[in-house]
């Protein structure tokens, strides 16, 4: 059973000291530093995210000691209170520690060992001067030092400054890592500007920019298909994808929010981001990914093929009542906007294996439904009649689809395989709901699926379809980046080069866009599907490319 000490303090004055868990004097430590430990986001994920990762650690047979500082700017008496309240509200033995068999006293023995500790406060330089010598000076080895800063973006670089220079191990063993939250800038040029802060201060393998959908079930399984259906992957390519999908619609709107949303837009918010995240693990060469650096580089070298986002290959649009939901938040009834709510783009490669392949990434908010998914359509296969609309088309026979959350009805991470894919590829010609001689995948903790209950036209279409058997379970994302974290999986966070080609890809489309008079978004009808919205702007002669 892994020994933890779990230190709470927001700061660390040099003459209070930190004690040592004298019972494993030797074993080795990683110090953990939550900063920003009673902000929101520490409430609704991070508190969770070390409460997994505690069990985790107690049901192994590591001797590892993991300390737990939680910071923060207040003093003891303003924020310890509000970090009992998330404990209290938060931490509980719930579906996802299924595997854990977790029980009331474990969260007892986590939250037991936060109340014997000194709460001090983290606001200035030397305090992170006193708590990082403290841990210099603990007695024991160190495994290495963990900082998660849930702080604003525009703290990084004075953040980046002082845990470089104040908080880097003495042991060349130790490790340092600092993980940031997005946004990561609002374009290029001011990506490139917090890129260099950071990288003055940091080493790259000591930044991890943290985006919560490279932790999603659903995005994981693109790779893990990938890697475990090699004739599959030997197909993902120019001679035989016709095209390429990557599609994330919500149904909410944008009212309470639109301070925010209005300055960022769909664009910035989701395609630049979590889309072409999911983009990299669809596209990239597999060769060296079992190092995470080379693993990055791949991610970049790929978006590094792309042509430009333009104006003239995407559809812009905004739900009818945003401007009313703007006008309303501000009390402004005068207030003007032109911020996208809806983006559907064509990119193409200029160059490599996906050269002239067209990929659409769509999102947009009032939409028909919410849903997140990854489609490959194979040209080899696509048949010369039928609709290509809805999934009963003939077209679906030759799709492979990564289902990544939601649907109608819902439905947890899928991978669906058309009938002419399986035919085809895998040589496998098999009827619905039958067990093919398939590759290695799905793999432990995956299953076929019994095609009862699918959405409509969904079984009729696919020869096999996957699940990992989460369905009406917490997705848990920032369960799995912590532990990504503490282990040092760091392709599973965003890196420099990746991040500065993401922004370049899209760059000039929100250039183009930001003079929303001259390139009006398409006002669309709440509720509509992202087919009718393409379809529309096409009809009122709104800019539009043949791939859309």
């Amino acid at each position: 059973m892994a020994r933890w000490a779990l230190l709470w303090a927001c700061a660390v004055a040099v003459a209070s000291g930190l004690p040592v868990n004298a019972a494993t004097p030797d074993a080795p430590v990683t110090n953990i530093v939550l900063v920003g430990a009673y902000g929101n986001l520490a409430g609704k994920y991070l508190w969770k995210a070390l409460f997994s990762l505690y069990l985790d650690a107690d049901r192994s047979d590591s001797p590892d000691v993991i300390k737990i500082y939680a910071a923060g700017r207040d003093a003891k008496e303003k924020g310890w209170p509000k970090v009992e309240a998330f404990l209290d509200a938060k931490l509980k033995c719930g579906p996802e520690h299924e595997k854990h068999n977790c029980k009331p006293e474990d969260i007892t023995n986590f939250r037991a060992a936060l109340g014997g500790i000194e709460y001090v406060q983290l606001k200035k330089d030397e305090h992170y001067g006193a708590l990082c010598e403290a841990m210099s000076n603990g007695g024991a080895p160190e495994r290495g030092r963990m900082f998660y800063l849930s702080v604003p973006p525009f703290s990084y670089a004075g953040l980046a400054k002082v845990i470089g220079e104040k908080c880097t191990p003495p042991s060349k063993d130790a490790f340092l890592r600092v993980a940031f939250e997005k946004p990561f800038g609002s374009d290029l040029a001011s990506a490139e500007v917090m890129a260099a802060q950071l990288g003055e201060h940091l080493k790259e393998d000591q930044i991890y920019r943290v985006d919560h959908y490279l932790g999603k079930r659903g995005v994981q399984q693109i790779l893990n298909y990938r890697l475990s259906t090699p004739k599959i992957d030997a197909m993902l390519n120019k001679d035989h994808v016709a095209s390429v999908k990557v599609i994330m619609t919500e149904t909410e709107s944008c009212e309470g929010r639109t301070s925010f949303y209005d300055e960022y837009g769909v664009v910035r918010d989701v395609h630049q981001n979590h889309l072409t995240e999911v983009l990299t693990l669809l596209g990239m060469d597999l060769t060296d990914v079992a190092d995470p650096s080379k693993a990055l580089k791949a991610k970049a070298d790929f978006l590094g093929a792309f042509e430009d986002a333009r104006l003239e290959h995407a559809v812009l649009g905004q739900y009818d009542g945003y401007a009313d939901h703007c006008k309303a938040d501000r009390n402004d009834d005068t207030f003007v906007t032109g911020s996208p709510t809806f983006a559907a783009a064509s990119l193409r490669v200029k160059s490599g294996r996906w050269a002239g392949v067209p990929f659409l990434i769509v999102a947009g908010k009032m939409l028909n439904e919410r849903a997140a998914s990854v489609e490959i359509q194979f040209k080899d296969l696509a048949r010369p009649t039928g609709s290509v609309d809805g999934t009963t088309s003939p077209h679906a026979r030759s799709r492979l689809v990564f289902h990544i959350q939601g649907g109608t009805p819902s439905r947890g991470p899928e991978v669906r395989v058309g009938f002419d894919v399986a035919t085809h590829f895998l040589e496998q010609p098999h009827g619905a709901g039958e067990n093919p001689d398939r590759d290695t995948f799905p793999g432990e903790g995956w299953e076929d699926v019994p095609f009862e209950n699918l959405p409509a036209g969904v079984a009729e279409a696919c020869s096999h379809i996957y699940s990992n058997g989460t369905a009406g379970k917490p997705d848990l994302p920032y369960d799995r980046l912590m532990s990504a974290m503490y282990t040092g999986a760091q392709d599973l966070f965003v890196g420099t080069g990746g991040l500065m080609q993401a922004w370049r890809l899209w760059d000039t489309l929100l250039a183009q866009s930001a003079d929303s008079a001259s390139a009006p978004p398409f006002i669309y009808t709440p509720g509509s599907s992202y087919r009718e919205i393409v379809m529309q702007a096409a009809a009122a002669n709104h800019r539009i490319h043949e791939d859309l």
